[in-house]
């Protein structure tokens, strides 16, 4: 259950990001990227940080987007800080899009085990997909997905077919259509909250993250940014640790 709650969390991630909105056509814009982004390596340095203990980290992500700044490709390594010489745990995404650029099939690999298939249904002509289903192995999951006015996606409600275990997620957004809440629940065992707060350039700022009866405070510093406007360097603190983590981007563009 827990290596389906992951690839969830990632597939509703990747489904935020790959909503044709009216006012943000590219996926891009989820990111808070300017200019025509063509791949954007980040990686995390958490050598400043104090205690490493009890962290299952991320320790890179790579993402790729075509000319139409849709998403093409992610790729994320999970370390286990603890034990930073033990292989990552990888999580490796691509994206398949029909002639009018809407998300069709979604391919998430965890480490190297046969990947979960995620295709998005429509109605029509629509941008926006009214549904998916995954198909994990044996295992089979339907998800519906609700928007507002705007195009964002509020809610998304997951059943599986074997287990009929429910995963729920919830979003509300700000008048420029930027994320400032998400809750998600797994079941009767897991629950979460995160709230995002944003400065006067769209980075964010500080995120709360309240996950079962645990709270933490995520802060964020910008060091370095491009000539795009793109950050490029931050520092992040944690409310429940002392030190600091360094994240460094490259960012390459068409």
């Amino acid at each position: 259950m827990i290596r389906m709650s992951v690839l969830i969390f990632v597939a509703l991630l990747s489904l935020l990001a790959c909503q044709d909105r009216p006012n943000k056509k590219q996926d891009t814009s989820f990111y808070n990227l300017l200019g025509d982004v063509k791949s954007v390596h980040h990686v995390f340095d958490y050598s400043e940080l104090d205690d490493q203990s009890n962290i299952f980290a991320n320790q890179s992500m790579r993402a790729v987007f075509n000319e139409q700044g849709m998403l093409t490709e992610m790729v994320s390594h999970y370390v286990d800080q603890t034990n930073p010489e033990s292989a990552p745990t990888v999580i490796a995404s691509q994206y398949l899009y029909d002639d009018s650029h809407r998300l069709i099939t979604q391919y998430e690999r965890f480490d190297s085990e046969h990947p979960s298939v995620i295709n998005f249904l429509y109605k029509d002509t629509e941008v926006l997909p009214y549904a998916s289903t995954t198909h994990d192995g044996s295992q089979g999951q339907m998800t519906n997905l609700k928007y507002d006015e705007r195009g964002n996606l509020i809610s998304a409600i997951t059943i599986s077919s074997d287990t009929e275990a429910k995963s729920e997620y919830y979003a509300t957004y700000n008048s420029d259509d930027q994320l400032v809440e998400a809750k998600r629940l797994f079941g009767e065992t897991y629950h979460s909250t995160t709230t995002k707060v944003y400065n006067s350039e769209s980075w964010i700022k500080s995120e709360t993250h309240n996950i079962n009866d645990d709270k933490s405070v995520l802060t964020y510093e910008y060091l370095k940014s491009d000539s795009e406007g793109n950050w490029l360097k931050r520092k992040l603190m944690m409310s429940d640790k002392s030190g600091y983590v360094i994240e460094n981007r490259t960012i390459l563009y068409h």
